[in-house]
């Protein structure tokens, strides 16, 4: 019993180490490319919706949701076209299996600024050929600059004068409202479970629902 302790003892020290315990990293799976380029088709069909539906509410119901703000500074009504154009990137990167990274919400937020630059080009074109009162062709920039400066208020009284350069200001709000609103709804994908291992947003699925499956699982626990 001795020799066999001392023995045991002894091929303990001989040990020089013990080798770590080794540990294993998976690197995540890459996106597929294709997926991943479905979130500007989706991100842009929907921002085409919300501008549009925006552009065919102020024809005809003579509403311009774009220019909303109530107490004459609050840039309701943008902020809410913004939030709807950017629907399409939330569902796009759920689908896609895309987190909002900074890149990404960069991305959204220039491709919603190139489409309201569009849309206000393709309003103009629909408008035109314009001519100034000298009897000029204007051009688009030119076009721009005329929204801005030829805004007024409306209040109870009627329209008021137009508010000439603080126009820009209110232009300048409008844009970056509707970028915001955007934005904000395209982060909301990263409140959502990601698995940064399978590139995937989590999902729960209910196992049970099925009749058949509750008996069975109830004869399991029996």
């Amino acid at each position: 019993m001795t020799g066999s302790e001392a023995t045991n003892t002894g091929s303990l020290e001989g040990c020089d180490s013990v080798a770590p315990p080794l540990e294993l990293s998976y690197a995540p799976l890459p996106t597929a490319r294709s997926r991943r380029l479905w979130v500007i088709p989706i991100g842009l069909l929907t921002t085409l919706v919300a501008l549009g539906g925006a552009k065919l509410f102020a024809r005809y119901q003579e509403f311009d949701l774009m220019l909303w703000l109530p107490f004459q500074i609050l840039p309701v009504g943008p902020f809410i076209v913004g939030g709807i154009a950017g629907l399409g990137y939330v569902i796009g990167a759920h689908l896609a299996g895309v987190k909002p990274r900074r890149r990404f919400l960069v991305l959204v937020g220039l491709l919603l600024l190139a489409s309201y630059l569009v849309g206000e080009f393709v309003e103009f074109y629909v408008l035109g050929p314009l001519m100034d009162l000298a009897g000029d062709p204007v051009g688009f920039w030119y076009y721009l600059h005329i929204k801005a400066t030829s805004l007024s208020y409306v209040n109870r009284g009627g329209t008021g004068e137009p508010i000439g350069g603080f126009g820009y200001a209110l232009r300048v709000l409008q844009v970056g409202a509707f970028i915001s609103g955007g934005i904000l709804i395209a982060t909301l994908t990263g409140g959502a479970g990601y698995c940064e291992l399978c590139r995937r947003f989590k999902s729960s699925r209910d196992l049970l629902g099925n009749p058949r499956q509750c008996s069975r699982a109830h004869q399991l626990a029996g």
